[in-house]
Order: C-alpha cells, then sequence, then structure tokens
C-alpha cells in the first residue's frame, strides 16, 4: 500500500521484530527509563500501562507501528539526551513509586475525559495529576506549586513520537484515539498550563 519509495524502508523495519512479536526491545527501554531501586510491584505495574501488547489481528497500520516502536527502543539514545524527566528524576526512588501509582491514576481519569472528546479543563484528573506529585514531593497543593510543577514539566524532555506510536498500536482503525499514558500526560498539562498561565511546552 506504500509508495515504492518508502518499501525497503518498511520492509527493514517489519524485518526488525522478532518472530513472534516481542515486546522485550520496550521492556528493556523502560527499565533502563526508571529510577534504580524503585519497587519491583511499582516497575510491573509502570510496565503495563507503558508496553502495549501486538494486536491479535493487526490491521498493517498496527503492523508498521509496532516495528516503528520496536526500532525506537532498539536504536542508541544520542549522548546528550537526559534518560527522565528531571519532575521524576526529583522524587528519588521511593518517592517516583509513589509518583507514578499516582499519575496512573490521574491519566485513567483524563482518559475518560477525552474518550468523551472534552478539551483538557480544571477538575478531578487535574486535581490527581497535582497529588501525584505533591505526594511524592511531600508537599502541599498550592497556586504557587502549580505554578512551578507546570513550568518544570513544560521544560522537561518528551517522547512524543513513542506515545504516537502506541496510539496507533492500541487504536483499531476507524476509530477515536485511544487514550495512552502520553497523550493523557498533554492533556493534563494543557490543563494545568491553561489554569496557572504557565508557558506552554513546545512540542518535541
Amino acid at each position: 500500500e506504500c509508495p515504492p519509495g518508502e518499501r525497503a524502508e518498511r520492509l527493514s523495519v517489519i524485518g526488525g521484530v522478532s518472530l513472534p512479536p516481542s515486546t522485550d526491545p520496550l521492556v528493556r527501554f523502560w527499565r533502563g527509563w526508571l529510577r534504580p531501586r524503585m519497587p519491583a510491584r511499582s516497575v510491573r505495574a509502570f510496565l503495563e500501562v507503558a508496553v502495549p501488547q501486538p494486536p491479535d489481528d493487526p490491521a498493517p497500520a498496527q503492523v508498521l507501528a509496532f516495528a516503528h516502536l520496536n526500532a525506537l527502543t532498539l536504536a542508541p539514545c544520542p549522548g546528550t539526551a537526559r534518560p527522565q524527566p528531571e519532575a521524576h528524576r526529583a522524587a528519588g526512588a521511593r518517592g517516583a513509586a509513589v509518583l507514578y501509582a499516582g499519575l496512573a491514576e490521574a491519566y485513567a481519569l483524563a482518559g475518560v475525559q477525552m474518550r468523551r472528546g472534552r478539551d483538557p479543563r480544571p477538575g478531578e484528573a487535574l486535581d490527581s495529576f497535582v497529588d501525584a506529585y505533591t505526594g511524592a514531593y511531600g508537599t502541599r497543593d498550592s497556586p504557587d506549586f502549580r505554578r512551578r510543577l507546570a513550568g518544570q514539566l513544560a521544560d522537561d524532555p518528551r517522547i512524543d513520537r513513542y506515545w504516537d506510536l502506541v496510539t496507533e498500536v492500541v487504536t483499531e482503525p476507524g476509530r477515536r484515539p485511544e487514550p495512552t499514558p502520553g497523550s493523557a500526560h498533554d492533556w493534563l498539562l494543557a490543563a494545568l498550563v491553561g489554569q496557572t498561565g504557565a508557558p506552554a511546552p513546545s512540542a518535541v
């Protein structure tokens, strides 16, 4: 279905996927990204939401998206790349476990709003998102904390390409895009920026 000029590249990317397809490269990618010494239960819970399983009966676009995910996580990281957002590193290993558990809840709440087609807005999902960070940092919620958090998150490194591909893998063709942790984070950050007036993050 692709133009002839793209055929060789696509065959190469798809040929890099093991048979049967494995999520091992994605799991290794995230294990290298997570804080060392995080509790094993917290790591497993994170991987369950961050690593998509290949569909049982995938459409061609889903096959290609999963192959690109495989290639992305196997590629070497640039030497200047920061492996993890500063907002997460600052929490420490134990704090990161609290943070990721709280974020999973916030992302689920945001996903409900996203499936209804609602624009980013203050509410339960945003409050849960902020609570995840206050719980990890051992501090209280306040307008000043929200402004500082919005600025910090806007400056952190992003892996938009990974989450764009995950969306393609988990969304049935012709359906509204399924929320992912990446798209839910963007929705929540947009809500936080809109509430606080902080500068919006630049796309990567």
